[in-house]
């Protein structure tokens, strides 16, 4: 038996009964009373690309008193982000990149988890552009194919790291695609941690979260010397999209 919906001016949505049900039982199908609580599977959607779980959240204390952890909560339970207070000053050696680390784990039905990391870039002092090298880790694992420069042209601005991570026979066939070269992992059923180590080029110095430029100064490295001035300070954010 077919019910079916016509369209107010044109097409029909038709809800089919299989043939027979198990014992011949009776069954009930309850559609969601909200949009946002539940989603009705046709024959084209959701599409193999189905945003299972997406969220981000800025790096720093919320609350009035700036003492609240920035959080979220995810399908496998609340999640924190890192809080960044201070600038930070890169050096000839690689060091974790404050506010991009994040432990995570994806729904079930997960193919692939998207890592973003938006991040200021600026000057350590006046002398030109300046460049930094940056690694991005899973479970303190390197992605060799991750490896990048970001830098900060005379005065700096936004940037932003996006890494795409696969999950077990996601593409055609059923090979399993884990590949350490791009980060690719096998499975994906515990939480993983996710960050990025960074330096600069020789003498070429960067300064993260931090603005050069504000409100038609240009804000002198004096100005610059506390790490805490709210006038250039920029907090990073995170943001993580997990597709089915």
């Amino acid at each position: 038996m077919t019910l079916r919906l016509n369209g107010s001016s044109s097409g029909s949505v038709s809800i089919d009964a299989p043939a027979n049900t198990t014992g011949g039982a009776d069954r009930t199908l309850t559609l969601p009373d909200d949009s946002g609580n539940g989603t009705i599977i046709t024959t084209s959607y959701p599409s193999p690309r189905t945003v299972l779980e997406q969220f981000q959240g800025i790096c720093a204390y919320h609350g009035s008193a700036s003492n609240l952890v920035p959080q979220v909560m995810t399908a496998e339970g609340i999640r924190n982000f890192a809080t960044v207070t201070a600038f930070q000053n890169l050096t000839t050696s690689y060091a974790d990149v404050t506010g991009s680390e994040f432990t995570y784990q994806p729904p079930a039905g997960t193919n692939f988890v998207v890592y973003e990391f938006v991040f200021q870039i600026t000057r350590q002092s006046n002398d030109g552009t300046q460049y930094s090298h940056w690694r991005f880790y899973i479970d303190d694992v390197e992605v060799p194919f991750a490896r990048g420069n970001y830098s900060a042209e005379d005065k700096g601005g936004q940037q932003r790291f996006m890494w795409t991570i696969g999950i077990g026979n996601q593409g055609i066939g059923s090979t399993n695609r884990a590949n350490s070269n791009i980060g690719a992992v096998s499975s994906w059923t515990s939480a993983k941690t996710m960050k990025l180590r960074a330096r600069h080029f020789t003498e070429h110095h960067v300064r993260l979260h931090s603005t050069d430029l504000w409100d038609g100064v240009d804000l002198s490295d004096a100005n610059q010397a506390s790490s805490s001035s709210t006038s250039t300070f920029h907090p990073p954010q995170i943001k993580i999209t997990a597709l089915g």
